[in-house]
């Protein structure tokens, strides 16, 4: 199939109900099934009390990241593309 591409995604609640979700490229269905992306996880947690844009920036910097959407309880926030020019 032209133009697969697989993304695995990561989902982490934060303080005050608020959710982070974070879409990274990877290589293959098998790697995608394979990923644990603790890389992903490490950020989420050491940030997870900072602005927002501090979050985002910081999931920014990871390899292969693809989008972030950070959300608040009611489910209002901002989505990033890092890639997008």
């Amino acid at each position: 199939m032209k133009n697969r591409e697989f993304e695995t995604l990561t989902e982490a609640p934060l303080p005050g109900d608020g959710k982070v979700r974070v879409w990274r490229t990877q290589s293959s269905l098998e790697a995608a099934c394979a990923a644990k992306n603790e890389d992903v996880i490490d950020v989420i947690w050491r940030h997870a009390d900072a602005p927002w844009r501090t979050l985002a920036l910081a999931l920014e910097e990871i390899e292969g990241v693809s989008a972030i959407a950070i959300t608040d309880c009611a489910g209002n926030g901002i989505t990033l593309y890092p890639d997008w020019k």
